[in-house]
């Protein structure tokens, strides 16, 4: 510290423009806390209601929405696969395999 603010001697006086002052602002915050942020306000989520997929068929508006809730009930899965095939044959021969174990299979229409 006796190189910042004067702490060299000068003439046998040590210079008083503010070396004090600097050395007690930086002892008094040596270790400065970072301020906590405001209590935020707690806001609570709505419990989330597990509703079971042939319900959700019967309240479904959309044809394609509510068929895919009673496969899903049927089958007792929520399983998808992507297949990303380049022939309808390689297609067919995922289907064969996982076909009873999910409830959609996407696909690409550039399938030859």
């Amino acid at each position: 510290m006796s190189s910042v603010g004067g702490g060299k001697r000068e003439g046998g006086r040590e210079r008083k423009f503010g070396f004090l002052k600097v050395r007690n602002f930086l002892d008094a915050n040596r270790s400065v806390a970072v301020p906590k942020p405001a209590a935020e306000v707690a806001v609570k989520a709505p419990a989330r209601v597990r509703v079971p997929y042939g319900e959700r068929a019967k309240l479904s508006k959309n044809p394609a929405g509510k068929r895919l809730f009673e496969v899903m009930e049927a089958k007792k899965t929520n399983l998808c696969v992507a297949a990303d095939v380049a022939t309808a044959k390689e297609l067919l021969e995922i289907a064969d395999k996982v076909g009873p174990e999910i409830c959609l299979l996407k696909t690409h229409v550039d399938i030859s």
